[in-house]
């Protein structure tokens, strides 16, 4: 047996000296090969010696390392290698911490040769898979020296590729053993010194798309960065993003941008788990707040932009709280740029805007179709615009803008099947007595836009908005018609007033410009369009005939070119709605000889000149006096829907007159979640009309009785309220 004397082992010599050291003293001999095979079926026999035996090749290596006995080192490392991988199934343990010290010392070396042994050792051992972890092992000196090989700048360049990759892959050996129950915290704690050094090696020499050298670091450290994030799980992603974050802040990396969205590019190909990426999503726009003003306005487009791939990649199909959280705070960061920009916005700072609007409409284009619908509202909620918010002290024009513009990148998103899922009651209210009231008339544009894009199924609203009267007999080949179904009906009879009572207000407005105009256009063409059952087009009837009646009245709050285009614009309504409808016979003779008659003698009331922006005050009269044979008659209409069997009692109820603090009221009922208990589509007493091609329909004065429709119901002249037959 042997002796201990000073901490030293010692076993005597020749033939007083034990088998197994016999057998390791022989591999240092000539027949190196053959004597490591004894060695290990030795071991295989006797694995109780195994940890005798590490230690005493540790003890060689450390003797043959001080001598510089390099070749004897060689054949050290080869044995061990050998044990470890022959005899792990029967007693690792026992030996695992010699052979890391032994890897160690060869890490610690100047030589590359010798570090590259090392690594080469280690791989092997980190191949190995084991069938329970082993907690009493320590690799974070490993991870110190890898990380510092992944760093080398030896002045030799073929060397220095082989150190850093040699590095990297050691790196990856460590991931790989600690990739498995509670040694997955220890690998966390490394992330820190291995993330970076994969990112430095990334950066140096981005690898091209479809390169796989694996003699180049670059390449090797792209392979061992997407095998550490395909090991995250759904929380130990944040240690790595955190410290990618960290890199990019401290060496200046998110500009350009072409790296971080690189790197991000390579975690996203690795990550399967959505919830993983929603966990990244959030990791994202937490830094985004946190260093809102440390950040330059470039850095912060490059953060967005990684949050928009990181959505685009993943994101599909998300539900649930975060998607909400995530918009909340996309939506604040939003309004904090624009408050810090209130004195103007530059080039950088737009970008940065319409960088976050991008991200939240790639968020709506991957959410199902209710959610986006909810979102919408989520946002007007965010910041609401009742009428008169213009006199607010917190009301900001260019937050709203903003707001409108993201809200029409996600309405666009949305593939509208029923009018009534696409817009609610509760949405149209939110819409059209807030945002839609904007004193500004550039945001009044964008609410209609959003309109168009939920209501428009058929594409007709680009011919529409290029305002034009066509032949009657062209109509139904120039638009895209479908036969409206009952849920689009009943929807225009619970909240169609809602649409024409702003309509007829907003064509009203002093303050409108020719786009708004058109656009006003295009919403009730695409109503007309669209919906277009008897009751919807006997109120769109109602609605033309009671706005150039309010023109006439009018001539003196409106501009000449203003009441010249809104009569272009009953006339252009006029001429679609009759062609396509069962008035095709009554009525088609008087709007054909109103529109000829203006053609010969007032072509400024006709779309072709009033919406021709080229006009000088020359293209219109000193004063505006139109005759009867240019107006649209009232009891002509009546007489040709009654003749049809069209339900004309409605014409001759005017619309209320605007009142903004109803309309507060009701936009504040409204956002406190109070919704209407019912949409009763019967009128008092019961009474029904006959049978119809989409089943029982109310017929009345009016679309409907609306009890507790916020105070709009049962008034005086409205012809929502509750109005009997």
């Amino acid at each position: 047996m042997p002796r201990r004397l000073g901490g030293r082992l010692l076993f005597g010599c020749g033939p007083c000296r034990p088998k197994w050291v016999k057998l390791v003293d022989n591999i240092y001999t000539d027949n190196q090969s053959e004597g490591i095979d004894k060695l290990v079926c030795h071991c295989a026999r006797k694995p109780d010696k195994l940890d005798s035996i590490a230690k005493y090749l540790h003890k060689r290596l450390l003797s043959d390392l001080h001598h510089r006995n390099y070749a004897n080192v060689n054949i050290t490392m080869e044995a061990i290698s050998a044990l470890v991988n022959t005899c792990y199934r029967l007693k690792l343990n026992l030996f695992d911490s010699s052979f890391l010290k032994m890897v160690l010392l060869l890490l610690e070396q100047d030589l590359p040769e010798l570090q590259l042994l090392g690594t080469k050792s280690f791989l092997g051992f980190s191949q190995i898979e084991e069938d329970a972890p082993s907690y009493h092992r320590e690799y974070d000196d490993l991870v110190d020296h890898f990380a510092r090989m992944a760093y080398s700048k030896l002045p030799n360049e073929i060397e220095r590729k082989k150190v850093r990759v040699a590095g990297i892959k050691g790196l990856q050996g460590v991931v790989r053993k600690t990739a498995k129950g509670q040694l997955r915290i220890n690998a966390l704690q490394s992330m820190e010194k291995i993330v970076p050094a994969l990112l430095f090696n990334i950066h140096e020499r981005p690898p091209q798309s479809n390169e796989t050298d694996e003699s180049e670091p670059g390449c090797q450290a792209v392979f061992v960065f997407k095998d550490v994030a395909c090991r995250a799980s759904f929380t130990n992603i944040i240690p790595v993003v955190s410290t990618m974050i960290s890199h990019f802040d401290h060496h200046k990396l998110w500009t350009p941008s072409d790296f971080p969205l690189l790197v991000f590019g390579y975690l996203l190909d690795s990550i399967k788990n959505m919830q993983v990426a929603h966990n990244l999503v959030k990791e994202l726009i937490n830094y985004l707040r946190r260093n809102d003003t440390r950040l330059t306005t470039l850095q912060r487009i490059s953060v967005v932009m990684v949050i928009d791939k990181t959505i685009i990649t993943l994101a599909k199909g998300a539900i649930g709280p975060d998607v909400f959280h995530n918009f909340k705070a996309l939506l604040q960061i939003l309004r904090s740029s624009i408050e810090k920009t209130s004195k103007g916005v530059g080039a950088d700072e737009q970008r940065f805007h319409d960088a976050i609007m991008h991200t939240i409409a790639e968020f709506a284009k991957n959410l199902p179709d209710a959610q986006k619908i909810e979102l919408l509202k989520f946002i007007l909620n965010f910041d609401p615009l009742p009428s008169g918010r213009s006199d607010s002290k917190d009301y900001s024009k260019p937050m709203v803008k903003v707001l409108v513009k993201t809200m029409l990148t996600m309405a666009i998103q949305y593939q509208t099947v029923a009018i009534s899922n696409a817009i609610d009651f509760d949405f149209l209210r939110l819409l059209l007595h807030g945002v839609a009231l904007d004193p500004d008339a550039s945001i009044r544009v964008y609410v209609q836009k959003i309109l168009h894009a939920l209501i428009d199924r058929h594409n007709n609203a680009p011919k529409l908005l290029a305002v034009r009267i066509y032949p009657p007999e062209e109509v139904k080949s120039v638009y895209t018609l479908e036969k409206p179904s009952r849920q689009d009906i009943l929807f225009m009879k619970k909240t169609g007033f809602v649409l024409t009572e702003n309509i007829f207000h907003q064509m009203l407005d002093p303050s409108n410009k020719v786009d708004n105009l058109e656009h006003l256009m295009c919403t009730i063409g695409l109503i007309a369009l669209e919906m277009g059952a008897e009751e919807v087009l006997s109120e769109l009837l109602r609605l033309v005939l009671a706005v150039q009646q309010k023109t006439l009245e009018s001539t003196d709050h409106l501009p000449l070119p203003h009441l010249c285009a809104i009569h272009a614009v009953l006339a252009t309504v006029m001429s679609i709605i009759v062609p396509i409808s069962r008035l095709n016979e009554s009525l088609l003779s008087h709007v054909q000889s109103v529109i000829q008659t203006r053609k010969e003698k007032a072509p400024y009331l006709l779309p072709e000149v009033a919406f021709n922006r080229k006009n000088t005050q020359e293209t219109y009269p000193a004063q505006l006096v139109i005759p009867e044979d240019m107006l649209f008659i009232l009891a002509t209409v009546k007489s040709a829907m009654i003749q049809v069997g069209f339900d004309a009692s409605t014409l001759d109820i005017p619309y209320p007159a605007f009142d903004p603090l109803k309309a507060l009221q009701s936009l504040r009922v409204v956002m406190m979640g109070t919704r209407m208990n019912e949409y009763n589509t019967s009128v008092a007493g019961g009474a029904v009309s006959g049978p119809s091609d989409y089943g029982s329909m109310t017929r009345c004065n009016g679309w409907g009785a609306y009890s507790g429709t916020l105070g709009k119901g049962g008034r005086p002249g409205d012809p929502f309220g509750n109005v009997g037959l």
